[in-house]
């Protein structure tokens, strides 16, 4: 048999143990920190981690080795992925490793994904939640865009939101930015840059009518600010605190998109041009502004006068 560990914190529950339909959680306890912790995981475990322990009774030969290691961390990273998406909360995964049949383990090497960092932003669980857990992401990975590329992306910088420590008092915020691309990735399949922000919003607040589209705007400016190199300060200070509601707004619309939006690209642009595309007019407004904020003064009289006889 080979058996998958991980360890795992920042997890709060009433219950020791948490049973799952294919792994489990248990917390490191006084009581079993010896005698059932793995001896090569001890070094690294501490008093009331959890570990994350799924087991394979299967024969492996050796031509089978490699698909079978790496199907073996896309279950962990499954398993992150969607107890992520099931709830707020900073639950991570470290210390991956292999228990083989003769006992020997195979330490993964860390990933992105993979982080150990301490938080008081408990993921709270418990056993009388896994039935539903269970059912919630069945559902989801039996949905059709589960593997499409564009969820794909989606899902990786969702879980490397997940992996950084969040701390608005320390600017520690660039979780936001990762979290924005996994939108855009479901939200804007567009290149054009334009009506980016508006598209996210307004496509994001039709997906799940729950959503405020003044949330993901506000959140939208904190993104934009960060990456073009501005401090995060005055209003976008206040937005901040605003985290819990927008880390709940980003679970729903990932795991609505994954059921309702097509995997394929042009199944997909047609539901999300459904859900919400500019008019002509917005259109036409805001080729205005960009012209009356591009060309001042005298400059602008001959540019009107060169476009009339272009298109006139």
């Amino acid at each position: 048999m080979y058996v998958s560990y991980a360890l795992a914190r920042n997890i709060k529950s009433d219950d020791e143990e948490l049973r799952f339909s294919n792994f489990s959680l248990w917390c490191v306890t006084p009581q079993n920190i010896r005698t059932r912790v793995p001896e090569s995981l001890r070094s690294n475990v501490r008093l009331y981690n959890w570990v994350y322990e799924r087991r394979y009774e299967v024969a492996i030969s050796s031509s089978e080795g490699n698909r079978f290691y790496g199907t073996i961390y896309q279950d962990l990273e499954d398993a992150l992925f969607l107890l992520r998406l099931f709830r707020v909360g900073d639950i991570v995964f470290f210390e991956h490793g292999l228990q083989e049949p003769d006992g020997q383990m195979l330490r993964k090497y860390p990933e992105r994904v993979i982080s150990d960092f301490i938080s008081t932003s408990y993921y709270e669980i418990n056993q009388s939640d896994c039935v539903g857990w269970d059912a919630f992401a069945k559902n989801l990975v039996s949905s059709r865009a589960w593997t499409s590329p564009w969820f794909s992306i989606a899902r990786r910088f969702f879980l490397y939101g997940g992996s950084k420590e969040f701390s608005s008092d320390w600017r520690q915020v660039d979780r936001i930015v990762d979290y924005m691309i996994a939108l855009e990735a479901v939200l804007v399949p567009e290149t054009d840059g334009v009506f980016l922000k508006r598209r996210l919003q307004k496509r994001g607040a039709k997906l799940c009518p729950d959503v405020p589209e003044t949330l993901l705007g506000e959140f939208y400016n904190i993104r934009s600010s960060i990456v073009h190199g501005s401090p995060v300060e005055g209003k976008l200070t206040q937005t901040l605190t605003e985290m819990p509601a927008f880390e709940s707004a980003v679970r729903r619309l990932l795991a609505t998109g994954l059921s309702e939006i097509a995997a394929d690209q042009e199944g997909r642009q047609a539901k999300l041009s459904d859900l919400y595309d500019p008019s002509n007019a917005e259109r036409e407004e805001k080729a205005f502004a960009d012209f009356e904020r591009a060309v001042r003064g005298p400059q602008r009289q001959a540019v009107l006068e060169s476009l009339r006889k272009k298109y006139g």
